[in-house]
């Protein structure tokens, strides 16, 4: 049975009608529409930047001139409709036909194979300028074909007057662009899978040839159709470019931000070829030496310096209509209907047995003795904890069993804040400050519980995404676990919903599995420091006066310890720059708490999980930068 949460990646649906009732237009609405509004998509390089399932190769796939026209023509479905309508705010669709060609190249095999051969690097790199621009032309004039244009009808809409550039490029027709391109493609395949290539000076004359037709096509004129206009624009991504040499990228990335250039051209990259300080800034990315905004766009599909709570709306809204899409491919859940996860995810926490009530109550009493707290205060405490749960009725998470580690929290608060009592005194003194019974210590109480008593912590369809960390592979990673479950609950002809209990093992175990997962560069060294980040958070979360109320997730290091990372510690640099990458760290710089400035390193929603942490934002443990060096080298106290 094809469920898509096992099998999410855009590359494994070959079917244009299968992938694309399954692609969401979030992202389209939130990365690409605002740049299209200011006319910084296509006249310009573009550089997505993302961490693996953030969306690269998803909406690379979009701009393909077959699946515009295959979605233009379902748009009579409302499964469609939205999608069609984010193709447009991206200006890939006008008035309901596709203004743009686009081409997907995966820059790996040949194109970093072309770094080994034994030629000087001027060369080599312009064997991969001409070996990426041959192919996006035979690219473009392919998908043009498959739509029912033939090649004698596509004419070139010059942006250059050279006739000699366009002459080496094959001429301004389609049939003679195809021949010159698949000449150029085939001599630089020839050298690519020789056994031993060849001397340069008997390099093929196709290649010692001028041929720039970037230089020359800015668009392609051809009959208008139903589904597109009359001139389209050439659009090339070049997807996973983060697997050609860091040379080649950088040469590739000059090369790319010429304006003279005619085709708009898009880069797709992981964050790996980026210098560390670029990676851990909110946007890195004037990368491979780009300065200038007239040359560059920068999107950063994932972790931003925008508003958090914006942000972590933002993705519940993708993730609730991608499960809604995803749900609705899966035969079971589709004959009954059920299209909302967020319905099959029970969200009351269960009463604690009586039992483990009376154990609760017991060890308050130890506390209340062990602090030497007068009855009468404990009852205002407990009079605050009244309050506050009689505010808070309808939140489903508080039951007894927390308000009553509200209360041992608000016992310990009150002996850090209140002043040393008089021998003989017969009240209990008044704190430094006044305590409040709030939402931060009732989560903090859960979480406590979470850690003593196995209580269900993560569940609910807000904590599945909250727990994706922004990344839509990772949120179908930890929901195709959710998914299975409610599926064979079906098939048994049992009740579909999903206890806290279960929702919260199946979060977890996905969360492990994960980090288990990792292969990444430099992957042992992060595994090392984020087990002692974990360590430390977790120490920091289960103090017994909840200093951070939910706890921490992150560790703080002073901002000017951190500005001197790079020089100072270049191989941590890396080990950092590689865990943003790849989704075990978010690094926040430049944020003030209690006066001083800080850099925020946080864990990833994986590790969130694994170590048992809150999932909301900000809490962190102060730390000077040189133990979490020592954690990276294995030698942390």
């Amino acid at each position: 049975m094809f469920n898509p949460f096992k099998k999410r990646a855009s590359e494994y649906l070959r079917d244009d009608e299968a992938f694309l009732v399954t692609v969401s237009p979030a992202p389209l609405l939130t990365y690409l529409a605002p740049k299209a509004a200011s006319d910084s998509l296509y006249d310009r390089l573009v550089l997505l930047i993302g961490t693996p399932g953030s969306g690269k190769t998803t909406i690379a796939k979009l701009f393909r001139l077959p699946t515009l026209q295959t979605l233009l023509r379902l748009t009579s479905s409302a499964d469609y409709r939205a999608l069609a309508d984010g193709m447009t705010e991206a200006r890939a669709v006008d008035r309901g036909k596709a203004t743009v060609a686009g081409c997907r190249l995966l820059l790996e095999g040949r194109h970093r194979g072309l770094w080994e051969l034994p030629y000087p690097e001027e060369v080599r790199h312009r064997l991969l300028i001409s070996l990426i621009q041959a192919r996006a032309v035979n690219e473009w004039l392919s998908a043009i074909e498959s739509v029912r244009i033939a090649l004698d009808d596509v004419a070139i809409v010059k942006r250059s007057s050279s006739d000699a550039i366009a002459e080496a490029a094959g001429g301004l027709d389609g049939r003679g662009l195809r021949q010159r391109a698949q000449s150029v493609e085939r001599a630089i395949y020839r050298i690519t899978n020789a056994l031993v290539p060849p001397v340069i000076e008997a390099i093929p004359e196709e290649l010692r040839s001028p041929y720039e037709p970037f230089d020359i096509i800015d668009g392609f004129a051809v009959p208008a159709g139903t589904y597109h206009q009359a001139i389209l624009k050439p659009l090339v991504v070049l997807d996973d470019a983060h697997e050609l040499h860091h040379k080649q990228f950088n040469a590739l990335m000059a090369w790319l931000r010429r304006r003279e250039l005619g085709p708009g051209r898009w880069v797709a990259t992981r964050f790996d070829p980026l210098a560390p300080s670029e990676v851990m800034a909110a946007r890195p990315a004037n990368g491979a030496g780009v300065d200038s905004a007239r040359e560059l766009t920068v999107i950063r599909l994932q972790g931003g310096d925008g508003d958090r709570a914006a942000e972590r709306r933002e993705f519940r809204k993708l993730a609730r209509d991608l499960t809604g899409r995803y749900l609705r491919q899966i035969d079971i859940f589709q004959r009954r209907n059920l299209t909302e996860l967020s319905d099959l995810l029970e969200t009351r926490l269960p009463e604690f047995p009586a039992g483990r009530l009376e154990e609760l109550r017991a060890e308050n009493t130890r506390v209340q003795r062990a602090l030497d707290l007068r009855r009468e205060r404990v009852g205002e405490l407990e009079h605050l904890v009244d309050l506050y749960a009689k505010g808070a009725a309808s939140d489903e998470r508080l039951n007894d069993a927390v308000k009553l580690r509200m209360l041992r929290i608000l016992m310990h608060r009150y002996a850090v804040r209140a002043p040393q009592r008089s021998l003989f005194a017969e009240t209990d003194p008044e704190p430094s400050r006044p305590l409040r019974a709030d939402a931060e210590v009732a989560d903090g109480a859960l979480i406590q519980l979470m850690h003593d008593y196995d209580t269900p912590y993560y569940f609910g369809f807000e904590d599945l995404c909250d727990a994706s960390w922004g990344n839509a592979e990772q949120f179908v990673k930890l929901g195709a676990n959710i998914v299975d479950a409610v599926e064979t609950r079906l098939i048994r002809d049992r009740q579909p919903v999903l206890t806290p209990a279960d929702q919260h093992r199946l979060m977890r175990e996905g969360g492990r599995e994960i980090v288990k997962g990792w292969n990444f560069p430099e992957s042992q060294s992060v595994r090392r420091v984020t087990d002692w980040m974990g360590a430390v958070c977790v120490a920091k979360t289960m103090e017994p006066n909840a200093p951070l109320g939910p706890g921490a997730n992150g560790v703080g290091v002073p901002q000017a310890e951190f500005d001197r990372i790079e020089k100072e510690h270049p191989a941590f640099s890396t080990t950092l720059k590689y865990g943003v990458a790849y989704n075990a760290f978010a690094v926040r710089q430049n944020r003030m708490v209690k006066g001083r400035e800080w850099a925020i390193v946080e864990l990833g929603g994986s590790l969130v999980l694994k170590h048992g942490l809150t999932m909301s934002r900000g809490g962190f443990v102060e730390r000077p930068l040189r133990d979490l060096v020592a954690a990276s080298d294995g030698k942390a106290g």
